[in-house]
């Protein structure tokens, strides 16, 4: 039976090492990994938010298309993470990293699961996902809350 290929938007960030490059790397993963990239917003050089560090974060956001479940494409994220130079055990903790990988959206699916939370719960009070995110996906419908990605933009 041939899997559904489903629509992904991930947002990525680093503000470790060479970002410009992390992300790069990243992406080249996800595109060999998880599937076609067929969006890619420009680079955002943005503050830490909620954070006690200095360096600046590089952010983008990608939009993705993967026949991977929800659950495999966390595991294969999650993954890259580590072999780019994330600590393990860091999910939920403000710590600088050489990359973040968040799955915002997974197609129109809604998903709540104690691993697992899609739409990600705040990525419309983060500029530094939003900003990205107008650029590749204006008009993609959130699934939880039924508007546009730019009638989000407070």
């Amino acid at each position: 039976m041939e899997k559904t290929v489903k629509t992904v938007i991930l947002a990525l960030g680093s503000n470790l090492g060479d970002r410009s490059k992390n992300i790069t790397t990243a992406i080249n993963r996800i595109q060999q990994e998880v599937g076609h990239v067929i969006s890619t917003s420009e680079l955002l050089e943005t503050l830490p938010f909620n954070m006690e560090t200095t360096e600046t974060f590089l952010n983008s956001c990608i939009k993705v298309q993967t026949a991977l479940t929800p659950l495999e494409l966390l595991h294969c994220l999650q993954e890259i993470e580590t072999d780019l130079g994330r600590p393990k055990n860091t999910k939920g903790k403000k710590v600088s990293r050489t990359i973040d990988i968040d799955i915002i959206f997974y197609d129109s699916e809604v998903i709540e699961t104690t691993e697992l939370s899609i739409p990600h719960k705040e990525y419309f009070k983060r500029d530094f996902v939003m900003i990205p995110l107008l650029q590749i996906a204006p008009n993609f419908i959130d699934p939880s809350k039924h508007l546009a990605v730019k009638q989000l933009i407070n």
